[in-house]
């Protein structure tokens, strides 16, 4: 199944109640005219200059205002490339996943196996905890 359009994210600076300059991401959606797979040769040539290329998506030229980040079926893509097709009123985008939400899925794995690491040395204390008062109450049995 493909999405049938993406968000354009762009980035503004705004200022808060105190007067700090804090960056936020704005998302718009915009229609998908078509997804198309990124050809052999291309991919090859693109991982030359250090470029992952992960899909070709067209949309309108209209929507377009040289944004450099865009979210598609949920996942986060940093556009490597933007090609006007066949001097037509559409542009080709290029895009790879975006390492930064890369590095973000990682950090969100690292603190999900820590936070199991956690729960499990605190189940592993209770256990003990428990078999050392069933110890403690067999001893004190008479026999």
């Amino acid at each position: 199944m493909v999405d049938v359009s993406i968000k354009l994210i762009t980035q503004e600076y705004v200022t808060d109640e105190v007067g700090n300059q804090i960056l936020q991401n704005n998302e718009f959606e915009v229609p998908i005219i078509e997804v198309q797979d990124v050809y052999q040769s291309e991919f090859y040539n693109a991982s030359q200059q250090g470029l992952k290329p992960t899909l070709r998506l067209l949309i309108s030229d209209l929507n377009y205002n040289d944004e450099e980040e865009l979210i598609y079926m949920n996942k986060h893509y940093s556009v490597i490339r933007v090609d006007r097709v066949n001097n037509n009123d559409t542009f080709d985008l290029d895009v790879e996943m975006s390492e930064q939400f890369f590095a973000d899925d990682l950090s969100s794995i690292s603190k999900v196996e820590k936070e199991i690491s956690v729960v499990s040395a605190a189940e592993a204390a209770a256990i003990k905890e428990t078999e050392e008062e069933k110890y403690q109450a067999e001893k004190k049995r008479p026999r």
